[in-house]
């Protein structure tokens, strides 16, 4: 007899009449006269963490401990099991496959400074087929990626990501994906801008685009407590929304929508890429709130602030009387955090 662990689980031993008869994986029954009662006795390896860091890691000789940390993400990927949790420190990383393995993989400085890199050549995060949640992607910006379907993602499950600066055919930013409290915008496809064939819970989906088929922002997706504006004529169809925000005439061939305005959200400042909500933002107070809401916006801030979500990735009104904006731009490889700044004048 042999016996073989599953993951996370480790052979302890062989017994034979509820005594032990060995430790060793395979077992040699001999003289056996009568039915004999044998059982192979394993246990539980409890789940494992993996350190990446790009800076100061190494994929040679690094082991993946805090101490010793991996310079890749996708070197910890190979390296975890089911229901490992994979850190990763800020930095910018190449892209990531998964194979939908139970994983979650967080970016410990959030979507600011942890960033996954697709090079204009390949998806940022292939985190499984379409509709496949198992691996959980958790604070990063995916950008730069490219692919016939979801430039930034494909499958698994987003919290608090911004996907930006992707491409595709089909669904510049992701596909077939479950995201939470995140971003998507300045994304580019030949049809459907931004998502398709997926969730958006408290998401932002704006200022996407598409060359064919109306500018469709979002196709095929139940979106809940989010906002989708865009300039297409359409921004979402055959989609299912549930207290959201769409701009005015932006959606077709939905199930019935409930609870959606078309009233502009206020971003305070769409052409700066800064899509929190001004304050009097009709968004503002204005979603579900139900047990199974996330914790936190994509800033880190508590999600429910007065009694009720807000609508988008943003929670909280942002008051711009008397303030001016300090934009930031890049010349050469870097970036700035943040790229965009509000100030007093005079400051």
């Amino acid at each position: 007899l042999t016996a073989t662990a599953a993951e996370h689980w480790s052979f302890v031993e062989w017994q034979v009449g509820g005594e032990t008869a060995g430790t060793e994986p395979t077992l040699t029954l001999e003289d056996v006269t009568a039915a004999t009662d044998v059982t192979a006795v394993f246990a539980e390896i409890p789940p494992q963490e993996w350190w990446v860091d790009a800076a100061n890691g190494s994929d040679e000789t690094g082991t993946g401990a805090e101490t010793s940390p991996l310079a890749s993400i996708q070197a910890a990927i190979n390296l975890a099991a089911a229901k490992d949790t994979i850190w990763v420190g800020p930095g910018t990383y190449g892209p990531i496959a998964t194979s939908n393995k139970v994983l979650r993989i967080v970016g410990t400085a959030g979507a600011s400074a942890t960033v996954i890199d697709g090079g204009l050549s390949a998806r940022c995060a292939t985190l499984g087929y379409e509709r496949t949640t198992n691996s959980v992607l958790e604070g990063f910006t995916l950008r730069n990626g490219n692919a016939h379907d979801g430039g930034g993602a494909q499958g698994g499950t987003l919290i608090r990501c911004v996907v930006t600066g992707c491409s595709a055919y089909y669904a510049g930013g992701t596909y077939g994906s479950y995201l939470e409290s995140c971003l998507v915008t300045g994304n580019t496809a030949e049809y459907y801008g931004g998502i398709r064939n997926g969730w958006a819970l408290n998401c932002t989906v704006a200022g996407n685009t598409a060359t064919s088929d109306y500018g469709i922002a979002a196709h095929y997706v139940k979106i809940t407590n989010s906002i989708v504006w865009g300039e297409g004529t359409r921004c979402a169809t055959e989609s299912t929304l549930v207290n959201s925000c769409v701009k005015d005439g932006g959606y077709n061939n939905l199930n019935t929508p409930v609870n959606v305005t078309t009233n502009d959200p206020l971003f305070a400042d769409a052409a700066g890429g800064d899509y929190r909500l001004q304050a009097g933002s009709p968004c503002l107070n204005a979603g579900t709130t139900a047990n199974w809401l996330s914790e936190l916006d994509l800033s880190g801030n508590a999600r429910v602030q007065n009694g009720s979500a807000d609508l988008g990735a943003y929670e909280g009104g942002v008051d711009l009387t008397g303030l001016l904006r300090v934009r930031v731009t890049v010349s050469g490889n870097g970036w700035v955090t943040p790229m965009d700044a509000w100030a007093s004048a005079g400051d």
